[in-house]
């Protein structure tokens, strides 16, 4: 397993640094870069695990939307589609299916 791969980059790690974004331009327009033990903890917190635990963060919460939406849809999106259910819409995949499989 990659430590924070493209996808982890792309899906959890730039949105998280978005959320929190606010924070370091506030350190820096208030002036507390300049007190050295900030400084000392905000560069370590940058460089060791921070970008994880963000990460790890924003992966959680995700989840915890994604699984709030499936209760309220009833169902993944994709699987209720494909789902043979009554009526025409088992029909229909099943001749499509027939066309591109004959």
């Amino acid at each position: 397993m990659l430590w924070l791969d493209s996808y982890e980059r792309r899906a959890r790690l730039v949105p998280g640094l978005l959320l929190v974004a606010p924070i370091g331009v506030a350190i820096v327009m208030f002036g507390l870069n300049t007190n050295p033990v900030i400084a000392v903890v905000i560069g370590s917190l940058t460089t060791f695990g921070a970008p994880v635990v963000l990460a790890n963060f924003v992966r959680h919460r995700g989840l915890a939307a994604q699984t709030k939406l499936y209760g309220e849809w009833g169902d993944k999106p994709t699987t209720a589609l494909l789902r043979t259910g009554p009526g025409a819409r088992r029909a229909k995949w099943r001749a499509a299916v027939g066309r591109v499989s004959d």
